[in-house]
């Protein structure tokens, strides 16, 4: 059937004859007329023919997608009128390894190869890939597949792509190999990145006692190259050795997973007091087990919600009096917001700050006067101690 470019009156959206709909996604001049036809179809052979000869992508896409069998996709994979984004879609849908990898191999266009090689998990296909392909794109997403110790080795010895081979020498940790890299590479990026990774395989393969200990972390000093620095904050056996690590990164996500995983609280208490923000950080400043890590954390927060929260549950002095501390620093807050008696004569008694002292003072002595007269203190803006305010002194 020819596309027509007239606007076919159909109430698309009121009738259930599969005709109706067919004639017009085949022939409405109004791509979103034809779009919201297809929704309806159920024969997939006409919407492979739809997804093959509409000219709008966007219903060809749509087309893909209500196709569910495997063969008839194959088939529009394979044929050359198929849109990219439509052949990407039906690619998406197929889970057969043997035929994902026969587009992965063989297919002409290399977004086809690209897309198919992401689903790969044989690593013989993968190594055949990286080695072979004629496309850069393709042979570097399928090194980035590749986690087999000996593969990694061919494609950092053998490939003739400098960023196929970059990206094996940052998986290996093999001496000798890194080692015959870091020396006879013609490319200068693969020959640092390989001494880096030496410097880390060092550091994992020296025996683990303390004499060694100085010696790793005036190694890790060395080591300029981000992702052999987190590898080693996160996995090395020492926590002076990750402690160094986390010390010279900048990566917020690892610096998280330190702050919140490390079984060192010293390590911890770097990584929270580096660039770690948002809630990760309130996380740690609620949730760790050592006091001395939620006060870091406490330090670099500004949300007066949680920072109440703290005050109120935390069971560190320390920890609650750095929260303090901080509303104290937003300006436009005073101690005239908190409503605890206790923690009022706390500060009162054991802040270091004569201020903050003189404020406690005062506010305790308006709670006094306003339960006198049996009122809710005006200036009380947050009330989250509020219950239970009157059980006692």
């Amino acid at each position: 059937m020819g596309m027509e470019n007239e606007n076919i009156d159909i109430e698309v959206e009121r009738s259930d004859e599969q005709d109706d709909w067919i004639y017009c996604a085949y022939n409405d001049g109004d791509w979103y007329n034809r779009f919201k036809a297809v929704y309806k179809i159920s024969d997939e052979s006409v919407l492979a023919d739809i997804a093959l000869n509409d000219v709008d992508g966007d219903v060809c896409e749509r087309a893909v997608n209500g196709i569910s069998d495997k063969s008839l996709l194959c088939d529009l994979i394979w044929n050359d009128d198929l849109k990219i984004d439509a052949r990407r879609v039906a690619i998406k849908k197929i889970d057969n390894a043997d035929f994902l990898a026969d587009i992965a191999l063989y297919h002409p266009r290399p977004a086809a190869r690209l897309v198919s090689v992401k689903k790969i998990a044989s690593q013989k296909v993968l190594l055949k890939i990286a080695l072979n392909d004629s496309d850069g794109r393709v042979r570097k997403a399928a090194a980035e597949g590749i986690d087999d110790g000996s593969f990694l080795k061919t494609i950092a010895l053998s490939s003739s792509d400098e960023h196929v081979r970059m990206i094996g020498v940052q998986k290996i940790r093999d001496k000798y190999v890194l080692t015959h890299i870091a020396l006879n590479d013609s490319n200068w990026g693969v020959r640092m990145i390989a001494l880096s990774r030496l410097h880390v395989t060092v550091l994992y393969e020296m025996d683990c006692d303390e004499s060694n200990l100085n010696a790793r972390i005036r190694d890790v000093e060395k080591i300029d190259y981000r992702p052999a620095l987190a590898d080693i904050a996160l996995n090395h056996c020492f926590w002076e050795v990750r402690f160094e690590a986390v010390s010279r990164i900048e990566d917020g996500g690892v610096l998280a997973k330190a702050a919140r995983d490390d079984s060192c609280w010293k390590v911890r208490r770097e990584a929270a007091g580096r660039h770690i923000v948002g809630i990760g950080l309130y996380e740690i400043a609620k949730n760790d087990p050592c006091w001395k890590v939620r006060l870091v954390a406490v330090k670099k927060i500004r949300k007066l919600s949680v920072l109440m929260d703290i005050i109120r549950n935390d069971s560190c002095w320390e920890v609650c009096e750095a929260a303090v501390v901080q509303i104290y620093r937003n300006g436009d807050y005073t101690l005239k917001l908190i409503c605890d008696k206790k923690i009022l004569k706390e500060i009162a008694c054991r802040h270091s700050n004569w201020e903050m002292r003189e404020q406690a003072i005062c506010q305790l002595n308006r709670l006094k006067k306003d339960s006198n007269t049996g009122n809710k203190p005006e200036n009380c803006r947050l009330n989250i101690f509020w219950d239970g305010f009157w059980e006692g002194e």
